[in-house]
């Protein structure tokens, strides 16, 4: 009888070091079991087990797992991987089960993904006739190799700089007619995070750990039309999922504020469409997609439901948000909300830093102004607002203006701020700060626009004039329901004409 493929885990009793190693329990489950529901899932091959202990092999039975029964000589340190296959394919030959292809792993790989598996398969063919699978030492030395799910030779490799992992696969005739694995040798890397040795005790607890972290896929954009709120509210929620796996997709047009994410370390790829996205997703396979990319269509979110995932969605007005699993719109109030929806100011988040500082009495006169429209300042807000102080008479007031990072007039603002100075002002440009939170908390008086920052601002207790950038933040209510300022509406009504400053 000839079968297609093979998958055999090669699991003996113990190591010198770790007695019962494969049988050990993580999270409730043994080590040998999370490498067998792997290649359960892949559903192209047969499993077996090869291996010498009587307690593996009744617990393979009752996971439905054929055994192969090793001897004790080809259980010792010293036996290869290369006898011990020749030993299990020549049983079954013997037993009239002859396969086209066999994947050798052990359960020291229990984090492999499904789709690994799958490639050692897949790859294989009459010219590729051995596959190893590796890792790179150094991140630096990435480039020797091809990209995830490529192979390439092991001779074109340094093996100074890789790890040669117990994971082969073969086309079992070459395999039998050779008495072990022909060459040319081929390489395929595995992903880092499927790659766990388990050397000492302490090491299960850290299995433990990586198993049951979460894999959340954030998508978010920034751009000068949207600015740079998303982007902060990402990276202050997910400050506080330090244990999960993290993936951040941008759109390649909307992506104003990637080094953010890049300094905090997350792994960040950019995307043209949904389909891009949808196919990093699918290699991903998250637990959680966490969307603050504006309003969502209904499609959009069916599609990410159908593969069971956990959808959260923030600032979302569209039609998706019906069927997402979480909705969060604290700029926002609605009578009319389902009951996976969250309105209001009380689900605002507030960057960690805002709870560094306190901001002390009110003054009841005004020393200091802080002018910030967040990081792009599309419609130049900024200079609009100079524009109308510069024809004040507010000499004794100190004004301190903080260019985001995405803002384009940097120079223009610049050159105003050394003619106000000439003309009497005392005024301080900043470019691009990391102490947000002391500059609002040291002012009496802060102008910005209606976006998120209001809440931030709000946490400090300080006084804010607000102006609108676009028609979507006049919708914003928080400022007309609370004590907090003055509310000048959207910025096409504000100009030098209509506005006087005393």
């Amino acid at each position: 009888m000839t079968k297609d493929n093979l998958a055999l885990i090669l699991a003996r009793e113990g190591t010198d070091t770790i007695s019962r190693q494969n049988l050990r329990l993580v999270n409730g489950k043994p080590l040998i079991k999370y490498v067998i529901d792997q290649v359960l899932a892949e559903k192209s091959c047969d499993v077996y087990v090869s291996t010498d202990s009587n307690e593996i092999k009744e617990l393979s039975k009752i996971y439905g797992i054929k055994i192969i029964d090793r001897p004790k000589s080809l259980a010792m340190d010293h036996a290869t991987i290369e006898e011990i296959t020749l030993h299990a394919i020549s049983y079954l030959r013997d037993n009239g089960i002859v396969y086209k292809k066999c994947l050798v792993l052990n359960p020291m790989l229990p984090l492999i993904k499904k789709q690994t598996i799958k490639s050692f398969f897949s790859h294989l063919n009459s010219k590729v006739n051995t596959i190893f699978g590796y890792t790179v030492v150094e991140e630096k030395h990435a480039h020797v190799t091809k990209q995830i799910n490529k192979i390439s030779t092991l001779e074109e490799i340094n093996t100074d700089i890789v790890n040669i992992k117990k994971i082969v696969s073969f086309n079992c005739q070459s395999f039998f007619v050779a008495k072990g694995f022909e060459k040319p040798y081929y390489g395929l890397q595995l992903l880092p995070n499927e790659v766990f040795s388990v050397n000492s005790y302490h090491d299960f607890a850290k299995l433990e750990k990586l198993i049951t972290r979460r894999k959340i896929l954030v998508r978010v954009n920034g751009s000068s039309s949207i600015g740079l709120g998303h982007v902060y509210n990402m990276l202050t929620i997910l400050n506080h999922f330090r244990d999960d796996e993290i993936f951040i997709v941008m759109h390649n047009k909307k992506k104003l504020g990637f080094e953010k994410f890049k300094e905090n370390l997350y792994k960040i790829k950019f995307v043209k469409n949904n389909s891009e996205f949808l196919k990093i997703m699918s290699i991903f396979n998250p637990d959680i997609v966490i969307n603050d990319i504006l309003d969502t269509s209904e499609s959009y979110i069916k599609r990410l439901k159908q593969d069971g995932i956990f959808v959260v969605n923030f600032e979302d007005l569209g039609y998706g948000r019906k069927y997402a699993d979480l909705v969060f719109n604290p700029i926002y109030l609605s009578k009319k909300k389902s009951k996976n929806e969250f309105y209001g100011s009380k689900y605002a988040c507030v960057r960690d830093e805002f709870y560094l500082w306190k901001k002390p009495q009110t003054n009841k006169s005004v020393k200091k102004i802080l002018i910030t429209f967040g990081g792009s300042d599309s419609n130049n807000l900024t200079k609009q607002v100079l524009e109308i102080i510069k024809k004040s008479k507010l000499n004794q007031i100190h004004f301190k203006v903080i260019l985001g990072l995405g803002y384009s007039r940097k120079n223009d603002i610049q050159l105003m701020g050394n003619y106000m100075r000439k003309h009497g002002f005392s005024i301080e440009i900043i470019e691009k700060s990391n102490l947000m939170a002391k500059y609002i908390s040291e002012s009496d008086i802060v102008i910005t626009s209606n976006g998120r920052t209001v809440f931030e601002i709000a946490s400090l207790n300080v006084p804010m004039i607000i102006i609108s950038t676009n028609k979507r933040e006049e919708k914003h209510p928080f400022l007309r329901y609370s004590c907090g300022g003055i509310f000048l509406g959207i910025h096409t009504k504000i100009n030098s004409e209509n506005y006087c400053v005393h």
